[in-house]
C-alpha cells in the first residue's frame, strides 16, 4: 500500500475520534427551577453527550426530580443543584462533576458516577 494510503486511512481512523465531543450546556432558569425545562438551558436540556454548567441564572438553587444522564458537570460556587426524592443524577462520561456550590441530595435520590466519570468537591 502505498504511503499516501496509509496516511488517508490513519486520517480516517482519527475522525471519529473527534465526533465524541461533548457539546456545552449552561444553566440560564430563565422559566423555572427545574433540570427538564428546555429554556432553563441556553443549548437546551443536557443528556448523555452533554456538560451541564451551573454557575449563574436565575431560579436556583437548580431542581432535579427524575432521572438524567450527562457527560459532565460543573456548579459554580454561588449555585446550588438538589436531587430531589427519587431522583437519580448519572455521570457517564469520562468529563468530572466539578462542585463548587451546593449539591443536596434528598432521601431516596442518587448520583452514579461511571465511565471514569469523577467528583470533586471544591
Amino acid at each position: 500500500m502505498s504511503e499516501y494510503r496509509w496516511r488517508s486511512l490513519a486520517l480516517l481512523v482519527l475522525i471519529p475520534g473527534l465526533a465524541q465531543a461533548s457539546i456545552t450546556t449552561s444553566w440560564t432558569g430563565s422559566v423555572s427551577d427545574l433540570w427538564t425545562q428546555g429554556a432553563n438551558w441556553d443549548n437546551g436540556v443536557p443528556t448523555i453527550g452533554y456538560l451541564a454548567v451551573i454557575e449563574n441564572g436565575a431560579n436556583n438553587p437548580v431542581s432535579l426530580t427524575g432521572s438524567a444522564s450527562i457527560d459532565g458537570l460543573t456548579t459554580g460556587a454561588l449555585n446550588a443543584l438538589t436531587l430531589q426524592s427519587g431522583a437519580l443524577l448519572s455521570l457517564q462520561g469520562t468529563a468530572p462533576f466539578l462542585n463548587s456550590g451546593t449539591l443536596a441530595v434528598s432521601s431516596n435520590a442518587g448520583l452514579r458516577l461511571t465511565g471514569g466519570s469523577t467528583y470533586t468537591n471544591d
